[in-house]
């Protein structure tokens, strides 16, 4: 399994997170698995389905206002 932490700002998911996802799904191709995100923070479900959309097979969201904003 390839995992991919995609980052997040006031819940929305960040373009550089879906263009690591792609790229993390792209490398887990290649090693024959496969690729899962995780997102910490408040995001909506619309945004976490979207990940799908760029080869994660599994989305891992710890939905926690504490990390909205994670450094």
């Amino acid at each position: 399994m390839v995992l991919i932490f995609a980052d997040q700002t006031d819940g929305q998911i960040k373009k550089a997170s879906f263009e690591a996802v792609c790229y993390g799904a792209s490398i887990a191709s290649q090693m024959g698995t496969t690729a899962e995100a995780i997102v910490l923070g408040t995001v909506s479900n619309d945004e976490l389905s979207s990940l799908g959309k760029y080869g994660a097979k599994k989305v891992h969201h710890i939905a926690d206002a504490g990390l909205d904003h994670f450094d």
